[in-house]
């Protein structure tokens, strides 16, 4: 049952995306999993609170271990918004705290 959740949870953060369209006020579409949003939502408000507790929240959901998750969902090809892994999503929206807590925590692994 253990292995089934986590390759659910696995496959459910493949398909985890945000679409943006720009505007006066940036709207935002979630499509795919809506527990993975938290990540895109942190970064387009540059919420370095948000995006740690993000990652906190996955733990034994995604991996067993902190370092894991954050391997796992650094990966463009387990989470993305918009197309793009969560450090160019980052620089695209100039969420310089985000990135640097991104940095910092993929300089780790």
């Amino acid at each position: 049952m253990k292995k089934l959740t986590l390759a659910l949870a696995t496959t459910l953060a493949l398909s985890s995306a945000v679409s943006a369209t720009e505007s006066h006020d940036t709207k935002f579409e979630f499509r795919g999993d809506k527990s993975f949003a938290s990540f895109c939502r942190a970064v387009t408000q540059d919420n370095v609170r948000l995006i740690h507790n993000s990652f906190k929240n996955k733990i034994g959901v995604v991996a067993m271990s902190k370092k894991d998750v954050y391997r796992k969902l650094l990966d463009s090809q387990n989470l993305s918004c918009n197309g793009k892994d969560l450090v160019e999503f980052s620089k695209e929206f100039k969420a310089d705290e985000v990135l640097a807590y991104l940095e910092k925590a993929a300089a780790t692994l």
